[in-house]
């Protein structure tokens, strides 16, 4: 593996609580950036929520490097398990909750 890392952003399957969260996931996905470039990766986003089974086959099925999921709420976890099933490279689950979403 390199050290590309990438980062991407389950979302939920309907467009205002995606909406709604983004801004919070902005936020922590810049925090993370940093960090994570001083433990020597390069963080690549992959732009956009993750919302249906076909969007994460199509996004994460061919990533080989280590992944990060940014979660800041509730999110479906089929959503994105599709693209990532069966993979040998790592997947964190970086979460930050603050109880402001529900996810519906």
């Amino acid at each position: 593996m390199g050290r590309q890392l990438f980062l991407f952003w389950p979302g939920y399957g309907r467009k205002v609580p995606n909406d709604l969260a983004r801004p919070s996931l902005e936020k922590a996905t810049r925090q993370l950036e940093p960090a994570l470039r001083k433990l020597g990766r390069e963080p690549r986003r992959i732009e956009g929520f993750i919302s249906k089974p076909h969007e994460s086959i199509a996004q994460l099925g061919l990533i080989n490097e280590p992944m990060i999921a940014v979660c800041v709420r509730w999110s479906y976890a089929p959503h994105t398990t599709e693209g990532v099933v069966a993979k040998q490279n790592p997947l964190l689950l970086a979460s930050s909750f603050s109880g402001a979403f529900t996810g519906g």
